[in-house]
């Protein structure tokens, strides 16, 4: 692992709930959803994988190398940011492992922390209510990761 992202990630992995995977708990977290800022393990990783990069861009945390804005976007997210968020909107923690990801708060969320990763202004957040209605991922224009 090159020297930088080694340097992020063991300070990301000081935060207890960043060394267990966000969906599953498992105690791994050798892979990561970069555009949701988040840990996985190898079994939620993939399916991670199967919701397309746009909605999840999977990478290892020791194998693949890292560019400066990944690294920001993981640094500006979390475990435990991203359950509160998702909390915050009252998502459903049971039902369709991708659903959460989809709807308009989990497209928010991730345009979100790519703008602070990128030092722009943060676009304004959809009601709690539009929150909860579900983005068509095939017609929608997603920032590249």
């Amino acid at each position: 692992m090159e020297d930088k992202s080694k340097q992020v990630f063991d300070e990301l992995f000081t935060q207890s709930e960043n060394n267990y995977c966000f969906e599953c708990g498992a105690p791994s977290n050798h892979w990561a959803s970069v555009n949701n800022g988040i840990f996985l393990c190898l079994n939620c990783s993939g399916l991670h994988r199967g919701f397309g990069v746009n909605v999840s861009f999977v990478r290892s945390v020791t194998m693949d190398s890292w560019s400066d804005l990944q690294l920001a976007m993981m640094k500006n997210g979390g475990n435990a940011k991203l359950r509160a968020f998702f909390e915050s909107y009252n998502l459903p923690k049971d039902g369709p492992i991708d659903f959460k990801y989809k709807t308009k708060a989990g497209f928010y969320y991730r345009e979100m922390l790519k703008a602070v990763a990128e030092g722009r202004d943060v676009p304004q957040a959809p009601s709690l209510e539009e929150g909860l209605e579900l983005v068509n991922t095939k017609n929608t224009n997603f920032s590249t990761y």
